[in-house]
């Protein structure tokens, strides 16, 4: 039978459902245990602060179970697969994970159609680390430029990869979270440590990452019509962006030629080129407007205005009032 569900806590209520777990909370910890008519095992789920969740899974189920998801917020999951077997599905690709599959790695996007399968009487024992929507605000907010561009690279990376490959460090650090003997907040404070070392290992990993999208792809007139016409889409919706899954379900042109096909258009990034057009609407309001810094950074989408004002600089060379200024001394 396909089970559907959009975020954690339906995936955990149908569980539940089917497999009587009984569940067991302790402060930000829950357990759940299986029967043993259904199934054996348990599942713990530590749900830490900042918007980060570590799973580990250690079940059999005893009839055969598959999901269909669509989740309804971005996040980033870290899964190392220590035992089993596990079939993920993504688009019309398959991947089987069995024993100790330690380089999977997903980014999970806004929209996205994805499935998962346990088979009866198949162990599948995992760790499974979670950054949410939370977590990943919080970074761009705190970390501006850099933080959104590894974001949009990760997101390229996973959705035409779709796995990615972990360092010695990252198995060393998912072996501390099975080690950890701790309780309470000492194992709270322990296992939040962990996931942001894992989440460090991965960004100097990613370094290392070919984010070159110039694949040799065939396009249509009509692709690149599309292709030019979600430039547009990608103006008009610039203070609160369209997705990629959105923009090409806009053009029905799938989001790997999209992002392709827009780069060898444009010789620009989607997100690259959303920044230019924010700046450039920007400037305008700075040359002929008396709105204030702030007040402009929220209409081109940055709630955070030193964010706005690090992009600016970048792109044109000084701040946004400096710019004024100068402009203003011009006239």
């Amino acid at each position: 039978m396909l089970y559907k569900f959009k975020n954690a806590e339906d995936f955990y209520t149908i569980l539940k459902k089917e497999f009587a777990l009984k569940e067991i909370k302790e402060n930000n910890v829950i357990k759940y245990t299986l029967d043993g008519k259904k199934g054996r095992g348990y599942i713990e789920r530590n749900i830490l602060k900042n918007g980060i969740e570590i799973c580990i899974f250690d079940i059999v189920l005893y009839k055969d179970l598959r999901f269909s998801c669509q989740i309804e917020e971005r996040y980033f999951e870290f899964n190392n697969f220590r035992n089993g077997k596990m079939a993920y599905v993504s688009g019309t690709e398959c991947y089987n994970y069995n024993n100790m599959t330690e380089e999977i790695i997903f980014s999970q996007n806004l929209g996205s159609h994805n499935e998962v399968e346990f088979k009866k009487n198949v162990p599948c024992k995992s760790i499974n680390i979670i950054f949410t929507k939370v977590f990943i605000d919080a970074i761009v907010s705190t970390y501006g430029n850099e933080a959104e561009t590894f974001i949009m690279n990760l997101n390229q990376y996973a959705q035409i990869n779709n796995i990615g490959v972990m360092g010695n460090k990252m198995k060393y650090l998912f072996l501390e979270i099975l080690s950890c003997k701790q309780q309470g907040l000492a194992r709270s404070i322990t296992l939040e440590s962990i996931a942001l070392q894992l989440m460090g290992v991965f960004l100097e990993l990613s370094k290392e990452w070919d984010f070159n999208l110039d694949d040799k792809i065939y396009m249509s007139e009509n692709d690149i019509t599309q292709i030019i016409y979600a430039s547009k889409l990608i103006e008009e919706h610039f203070v609160a962006p369209l997705s990629i899954s959105e923009l090409s379900n806009r053009i029905n042109i799938n989001s790997y030629k999209l992002k392709v096909g827009f780069k060898k258009i444009f010789k620009t990034t989607m997100f690259d080129y959303l920044r230019e057009k924010r700046v450039e609407y920007a400037v305008r309001q700075l040359e002929n407007t008396e709105k204030s810094i702030m007040s402009i950074a929220q209409e081109v989408g940055y709630s955070n205005p030193s964010n706005f004002a690090n992009i600016f600089k970048k792109k044109i060379g000084i701040s946004p009032s400096d710019y004024r200024s100068r402009y203003q001394k011009y006239l």
